[in-house]
């Protein structure tokens, strides 16, 4: 909103930064029309659980994608202390404090996948009756195939952006080299490390 109100960016302009993509593993069985009425109250459920991890890490939400999976699409800045790395566990965190009270209400636990990608994005506003501000970018289309590349204990993260604060400094959990890996809209692949994220923060 103020973002909106200070008009900042009326005119598309480029920001570096870093886009972290989490994918809701989707819950089989939820067709009908009256599953379908309880998986919006646990979809919101469960994107405003996760919306107070991006508040605490001092990130945004970008969006959320009402596709396949309900992808909710967090934006930072900047990158303190592996700030983004760091929110994404603290999602897994939660969700998993939270996963009886959800069995109990829905039946079925939320879990995430993500990916996490870094560079510049250009941002600027669209619509008319309905304004939207929109990120456009390589950042963003790589940073969601990423996350097609994501299983559901990991996140999947191009090596660009384990420079957090200007230097290779390495995240504080366990990492694994993936390899390059094939990826749409890349012929010749790319190099991916997966972090292993623990079930708490």
């Amino acid at each position: 909103m103020k973002n909106f109100i200070t008009g900042r960016y009326h005119s598309p302009i480029e920001e570096n930064r870093f886009v972290l993509f989490c994918r809701h593993c989707r819950i089989t069985g939820w067709r009908s029309n009256s599953a379908a009425l309880a998986s919006i109250g646990f979809l919101d459920r469960t994107f405003r659980l996760l919306t107070l991890s991006v508040v605490d890490y001092r990130g945004e939400v970008l969006d959320y994608v009402g596709d396949e999976g309900d992808r909710d699409v967090a934006g930072d800045s900047g990158a303190i202390d592996c700030r983004p790395l760091k929110c994404f566990v603290a999602m897994r965190g939660a969700l998993a404090q939270a996963s009886r009270q959800f069995e109990r209400e829905f039946g079925a636990a939320p879990k995430i996948r993500g990916s996490l990608h870094f560079g510049p994005v250009i941002v600027g506003e669209i619509g008319d009756v309905k304004r939207a501000i929109v990120f456009n970018g390589d950042v963003m289309n790589t940073g969601a195939r990423l996350e097609e590349l994501s299983e559901k204990s990991m996140v999947a993260f191009w090596r660009r952006a384990r420079r957090w604060n200007g230097s290779a400094s390495t995240p504080p959990f366990a990492v694994r080299d993936l390899g390059r890996l094939p990826i749409r809209g890349r012929a010749d692949g790319i190099d991916v490390i997966g972090l292993d994220a623990p079930a708490s923060a």
